[in-house]
């Protein structure tokens, strides 16, 4: 009788330990300090005044070549969120390319030269903006996520949400999520800071709302919220593709 008490404690106290979460090994949160993302905001069809805000699609076109012929390969939030978590592999010179505030072009001019390398990006989309003129519609942003892409919310107006003493998060990140969600029929979990400006509530607010990955730009990443904070590179639309590699690597290090 003993023995048997013994031998039902063992195996519910077995089930319980194997319930408790285990801690994520070290080199997982490195490995996240070290992806490359890059951000990109307008393209134009026509050579521009290149600068962190403006891109000429030659010039991404040259930028996307180098990265596709150096053995780099694009992937997506759900994928990072599954590394982190999971373990599950991502590749060698894994990086995510990423697109701010729902442009029209990157309809028309980025995704499909991202296409033609064999990539995917993510669009983060800043909803004031939908189905007005020079920027996404609705149909737009349903094909982009049907063709592989990620779509991600961005806000409904572009607030600085780290400055803002009192965000309204209904407006700005339930609201605009639910609208995205409608349109692509998938959960909407990835989310871009306004200006990559963050703040410990900020971190409360997402995780409230289902957002699992988020993105800022280069300031240190949170150890204890390492996916809300993922970093970015805002990308120069006069950098070369061997000036962009450089500038990863001294980047995300």
């Amino acid at each position: 009788m003993l023995t048997l008490r013994f031998c039902i404690l063992f195996i519910l106290g077995s089930a319980v330990a194997g319930s408790i979460a285990q801690p994520i090994p070290a080199e997982r949160l490195q490995r996240l300090r070290q992806l490359p993302v890059l951000c990109y905001h307008n393209i134009r069809q026509d050579a521009v005044t290149a600068n962190q805000l403006y891109i000429s699609t030659l010039q991404l076109k040259r930028q996307l070549q180098t990265l596709r012929d150096s053995g780099f390969q694009s992937v997506l939030p759900d994928q990072v969120h599954a590394f982190y978590y999971e373990g599950t592999p991502l590749p060698s010179k894994a990086f995510l390319i990423t697109f701010d505030d729902a442009h029209l072009q990157h309809a028309t001019l980025a995704a499909p030269l991202l296409e033609r390398y064999g990539l995917r990006g993510v669009f983060f989309i800043m909803s004031v903006t939908l189905n007005k003129k020079g920027f996404l519609n609705e149909q737009q942003i349903k094909e982009l996520h049907q063709r592989g892409h990620t779509i991600g919310a961005h806000t409904w107006d572009h607030p600085n949400l780290a400055k803002s003493s009192s965000v309204n998060w209904n407006l700005q990140l339930t609201k605009p999520k639910q609208q995205l969600e409608r349109i692509t029929g998938k959960p909407v979990t990835s989310f871009a800071y306004p200006y990559g400006a963050w703040n410990r509530a900020s971190l409360q607010e997402l995780n409230r709302r289902g957002i699992h990955t988020a993105f800022q730009l280069t300031n240190a990443m949170d150890s204890a919220h390492p996916l809300l904070t993922l970093r970015r590179l805002m990308i120069h639309g006069n950098w070369s593709g061997p000036v962009l590699l450089t500038r990863l690597q001294s980047v995300f290090q």
